[in-house]
């Protein structure tokens, strides 16, 4: 767990401690006798795959700059569609439009909640370019919306239903590499046809 008074370094190690063999995680401070000089601290998968990256819990990940998903601030316990509205998701330069009235009852409550939104946008997603799930915020009962994508590309969500559902400005992913980006979030390895090599 990360704690108040957690300097950077300190969160870089608990993280490295956390992700065990499958993450890298280093941290670079150019001086470390001036606690204003500036610091980086980079997370990547071992195998090069994209990592999301928000919080649970408190905010740690998106004070240190280090997030890279749309975590909702709005607690959708109680949460309900209102007539005509919709949740816009682009993706990799496409957009899906999603009528929250018409989505399934997925989990057969009887009406349709934040469990039915996540599993609409799941289901149309297929847990590739984008994936939805919920989180309590260490509340028991309590309702955030995130979304990530899992190939690390750029997310950006918009409707009529937006700022109930994420919050006022919570509608894109932060790009956190060195070099920003409009399509991912973070430096991805894409392979093509072009990368093969001829054997016999």
């Amino acid at each position: 767990d990360i704690s108040t008074g957690d300097t950077p370094q300190m969160i870089a190690e608990k993280l490295r401690s956390a992700g065990g063999g499958w993450l890298d995680v280093n941290f670079f401070d150019g001086d470390v006798t001036d606690p204003a000089s500036g610091v980086s601290l980079h997370i990547a998968a071992k195998d090069g795959s994209p990592v999301s990256i928000f919080d649970v819990e408190g905010n740690v990940a998106s004070t240190v700059e280090i997030d890279n998903a749309i975590r909702g601030t709005e607690n959708l316990a109680a949460w309900a569609p209102a007539a005509g509205d919709t949740l816009e998701i682009t993706v990799d330069g496409y957009t899906h439009t999603i009528d929250l009235n018409a989505i399934a009852d997925s989990n057969e409550s009887g009406s349709i909640d934040a469990d039915d939104v996540v599993a609409a946008i799941n289901a149309r997603f297929q847990g590739l370019d984008v994936k939805a799930q919920l989180v309590d915020n260490g509340t028991a009962g309590e309702k955030y919306l995130v979304i990530t994508s899992p190939r690390g590309y750029s997310v950006e969500i918009g409707g009529t239903a937006q700022e109930d559902l994420t919050g006022v400005g919570v509608t894109r992913t932060e790009s956190r590499p060195p070099t920003a980006s409009d399509r991912y979030t973070q430096n991805v390895v894409v392979r093509t046809a072009s990368d093969s090599t001829k054997t016999d």
